[in-house]
């Protein structure tokens, strides 16, 4: 059932930040609401490091609980939703 599908983190990829000592995005929108059924790769929202605007995209399909607010600083790492198959 629903139960044994564990719910999947959406993370700011660590791999964005370079050696330059950023450790820390702004979310600057999310492309859905919270709630919001997604596919696998649909872009969810888009953050800015160092002024470059990145999209982070759904790593699996499911419902969308959003776990952050725009224009709020994030963290290197952070987890800023989760999907629920």
């Amino acid at each position: 059932g629903m139960s044994d599908r564990a719910a999947v983190p959406v993370i700011i990829p660590t791999s964005l930040w370079e050696s330059d000592g950023t450790e820390e995005a702004v979310l600057a929108q999310w492309h859905v609401e919270d709630g919001t059924s997604v596919e696998e790769g649909a872009p969810l929202a888009d953050v800015m490091v160092d002024k470059v605007t990145i999209a982070i995209e759904a790593p699996a399909s499911g419902r969308v609980e959003i776990h952050a607010e725009v224009v709020r600083p994030v963290g290197l790492g952070t987890t800023i939703a989760v999907i629920h198959p």
